[in-house]
């Protein structure tokens, strides 16, 4: 199953947001975009992160969503697993 990651690009610039979404979005990325730090907290309010039940090292000690992941986490590892050397310029020291 291929998992497309949903990321919220924030920039007070809304072209260069809408710039970062565009090349995101040909990555095969969703994207969502926030102009200020406010708006960020208003769309990371809508996650499951911030559901009033859930307490988890996403959130500080005021319950503000200050880390987050567009995966699943066992998606994450899927994706991470295995490394691809042709991802990397390999130099020896």
């Amino acid at each position: 199953m291929t998992v497309s990651p949903h990321i919220l690009v924030v920039d007070d610039d809304r072209e260069i947001g809408r710039l970062a979404a565009r090349f995101l979005g040909t990555h095969g990325c969703r994207v969502s975009v926030a102009g200020s730090g406010r708006e960020m907290d208003r769309a990371l309010e809508a996650m499951v992160w911030s559901h009033g039940g859930v307490t988890n090292w996403y959130k500080n000690k005021r319950g503000r969503v200050v880390l987050n992941s567009p995966w699943r986490l066992v998606d994450y590892r899927n994706m991470t697993e295995h490394l691809d050397s042709a991802d990397y310029i390999l130099e020896s020291a």
